[in-house]
């Protein structure tokens, strides 16, 4: 099994890609177009970076992910999350290194990366 956290998770989130799961979903325009506009509010001149600490903004983090978890289900890995933490289950290192670089070059495509120093096989 892999333990790896996002780097700088909340703060890297485009709001552009909430706005995209947030339509996926079916919200209205409406509430998404207010919800991208509060997220502008904390975020200032940039157009990326979630506030930490409320629920809210810790459902956003959880869609903002959801197409990354959907090319991991495609490629038949078994996962589950927490948010910015992933725990990949392998039967070897070899499996454990294929998974741990397609997870990496999904996240980058998202503008998100793994931690470097807190990947890690916890059974060697």
């Amino acid at each position: 099994m892999i333990l790896c956290d996002i780097s700088d998770f909340y703060s890297r989130i485009y709001h552009h890609r909430v706005e995209n799961a947030l339509k996926w979903l079916n919200v209205k325009p409406d509430v998404v177009k207010r919800i991208v506009e509060v997220l502008q509010v904390f975020s200032g001149t940039v157009s990326y970076g979630l506030p930490v600490g409320g629920p809210a903004s810790r459902l956003l983090a959880e869609i903002s992910l959801n197409s990354v978890d959907k090319l991991l289900r495609g490629e038949g890995i078994r996962f589950c999350r927490f948010v910015d933490d992933y725990r990949i289950f392998c039967d070897s290192k070899e499996e454990a290194y294929q998974r741990l670089i397609f997870l990496s070059e999904k996240l980058f495509n998202e503008g998100l990366s793994l931690q470097k120093d807190q990947d890690k096989n916890p059974n060697g």
